[in-house]
């Protein structure tokens, strides 16, 4: 049986238990594993310690629970582990950039701040990310408007950007398509501080009135390498460093401007191993494996 087996028992045992204390020495003894040795092979493979798996997935169920249910949030909070709806409402705007209060008054899931349930599928994505072929096209110029942040997305503010797009999209004028846009403009403090400017955004027919707090920029044509990649959202920024560091090396093509964009279609699913998103690269240069169009 392979460490991911392994792990996967004990997610369902975390999970079938939640209801009750759940000890570490408990979850490694479930799967037969010294508690050190479990600790270790537990966060190689999610990233996650154990103690910090059962927190956000406790926050997750909250999150549903506020939406769906009409339980007092004292209540809730008590479900989740928490001994005061003070240290729970804490707890959940860190994770959700909103106070329990709000979320449930708004009434919108954010599901790309869920923690989600390992599956298999998910541990062997994260584990073995399988290498993705771009396939390189020429794209015409385009508009974008959005809300825009410098980040260095340590506590998930890319994440939490995009729910603040969601719960302001009705104010955006000449929408031009159900796609969503991700785009990442780098700067030379990069280096320095690890920030970026992210813009997330929707493509618009033209500017029209900018709403107060966006803002509207002009991506010109351009040739792409585009890497389709699975959504898990914790993943992405592991996967694009793969990308620029190994995968787009091989092909030949080099990146031609400072910025790069993700694209989500309306058929994006945040965490869902069957879904996918597209990841866009301005380049030039001849791929060394071109074959119509994809190396």
């Amino acid at each position: 049986m392979s460490y991911i087996d392994d792990i996967c028992k004990a997610i369902d045992y975390i999970e079938t238990n939640f209801d009750c204390d759940i000890f570490l020495d408990d979850i490694a003894s479930s799967v037969n594993l010294s508690k050190f040795h479990f600790l270790r092979i537990f966060s190689m493979l999610t990233g996650n310690t154990p103690t910090e798996y059962i927190r956000r997935r406790k926050l997750t169920m909250a999150a549903s629970n506020l939406i769906n249910t009409r339980d007092p949030i004292i209540s809730i909070a008590l479900s989740s582990g928490y001994m005061s709806q003070e240290s729970f409402s804490r707890a959940f705007k860190n994770m959700y950039g909103l106070t329990p209060n709000t979320y449930r008054r708004n009434k919108v899931h954010f599901a790309n701040l869920d923690a989600i349930r390992f599956t298999k599928d998910i541990l062997d994505i994260k584990v073995t990310p399988k290498e993705t072929k771009p396939i390189v096209i020429k794209k015409d110029g385009f508009s974008l408007l959005g809300i825009q942040y410098h980040v260095k997305n340590k506590d998930r503010e890319i994440p939490k950007l995009w729910n603040r797009l969601a719960l302001r999209i009705g104010e955006i004028e000449n929408i031009a398509s159900n796609n969503y846009y991700g785009l990442q403009i780098y700067s030379g403090k990069l280096k320095k501080t690890e920030e970026i400017t992210y813009i997330a955004s929707v493509e618009v027919k033209s500017a029209g009135t900018i709403p107060p707090g966006m803002v509207s920029i002009e991506i010109p044509p351009s040739k792409y390498a585009v890497y389709t990649i699975p959504s898990i959202i914790d993943d992405i920024p592991s996967v694009m460093k793969k990308i620029y560091t190994v995968w787009l090396p091989e092909t030949g093509l080099t990146p031609t401007s400072n910025y790069d964009f993700e694209l989500f279609t309306e058929s994006f699913i945040p965490n869902n191993p069957n879904s996918e998103y597209h990841f866009y690269i301005p380049v030039t240069g001849e791929c060394k494996h071109d074959q119509s169009n994809s190396c």
